[in-house]
């Protein structure tokens, strides 16, 4: 069964309908999500994106959709392993896994936004490779803690001193951990020995297909079942019938990349509309279709929305409809 999760845009650019962001709105659009039957609710983490750097911050916007949502899971899409201690988010996830019922799905990676990290004033490790080692560092202490005994630990980059987390999470032996990640050497490793489940932005299908090779030689390597790990891919979605309304999603987009791009952190994915339309899934109802039956056909398990005509519901709508009975 294929799954499908809603993105909320929880920063101000992220749909190309409007730029601004008020949390009665986003609840509202993740009720109505998991009235429809979606699967899951993600958000980002970050602290400035987007138009003016307007964004929310995840955990308390999860936090929140935990008391009001029932069945819906919820997700991060993905943490940065350095804005928090890989110690007190063991123990934020415990908590919110416990707040939502055992919902949590834990999405979590080295993170990338250098300006970001460093306008508020957090440390930011410019080696790539000592930024990765952190990384693992950290699901390794965070795996021994969701276990609930005292650790102690003296790492290269984090020491503990008789730490404990408790209580423990609902979901045993911890919240499914999802790895975002795409370099294939050392990364998409990681994701074979440590991932319940596999995140990457928007790709290509040739290009995801690949992606997937990769983590089953890496599999093959350490010996882990590659059917075992969910692969998901976030990507964008909007079903309209107007040609034209490419040319403003366009110009939406290049306003987004620039917002970001300003502080030298990122380079434009898609530039183009036969760009956009082959990263991602816009246009009519057939042709949404047709992508969505590429990308399962690869393998994708679990597809992470941004619907970008939000605040309207037409396309989240359309798409429960149109899309569940064939894939879910």
């Amino acid at each position: 069964m294929i799954k499908f999760g809603a993105v909320l845009p929880t920063f101000q650019g992220a749909s190309s309908r409007t730029h601004t962001i008020d949390f009665d709105g986003l609840e509202s659009f993740a009720l109505r999500a998991e009235e429809l039957g979606y699967d899951s609710l993600w958000a980002a983490d970050h602290l400035i994106l987007g138009r003016e750097g307007g964004m929310h911050e995840v955990w308390s916007i999860m936090s929140a959709l935990a008391l009001t949502t029932k069945r819906i899971r919820l997700g991060t899409l993905v943490l940065c392993n350095t804005h928090r201690s890989p110690a007190l988010l063991t123990k934020m996830a415990a908590t919110l896994d416990q707040l939502s019922g055992g919902r949590l799905d834990l999405g979590i990676g080295t993170g990338w936004y250098k300006t970001e990290q460093e306008s508020y004033g957090l440390p930011w490790q410019d080696d790539v490779r000592a930024r990765i080692a952190m990384f693992e560092e950290g699901l390794a202490l965070m795996q021994g803690l969701f276990s609930g005994e005292r650790v102690s630990f003296d790492g290269e980059f984090y020491s503990l001193d008789d730490a404990v987390s408790r209580p423990l999470p609902v979901q045993q032996p911890h919240p499914p951990i999802w790895i975002g990640a795409s370099g294939e050497r050392v990364m998409l490793r990681l994701v074979a020995q440590h991932a319940d489940a596999w995140n990457i932005p928007a790709l290509p299908v040739d290009e995801y297909a690949h992606k997937l090779d990769v983590i089953r030689r890496h599999c093959e390597a350490v010996g882990r079942d590659y059917d075992s790990i969910e692969k998901s891919m976030e990507t964008r979605v909007m079903i309209f019938d107007d040609d034209s309304e490419m040319d403003n999603i366009a110009r939406w987009f290049v306003e987004f990349q620039n917002s970001v791009e300003q502080a030298g952190d990122i380079q434009p994915s898609a530039e183009t509309t036969d760009e956009l339309r082959n990263q991602y899934i816009l246009g009519n109802l057939e042709h949404c279709k047709s992508r969505i039956q590429q990308y399962v056909d690869i393998g994708v398990q679990h597809f992470q929305i941004y619907f970008i005509d939000y605040p309207s519901t037409h396309s989240l709508e359309t798409f429960a409809r149109e899309m569940f009975p064939l894939f879910k």
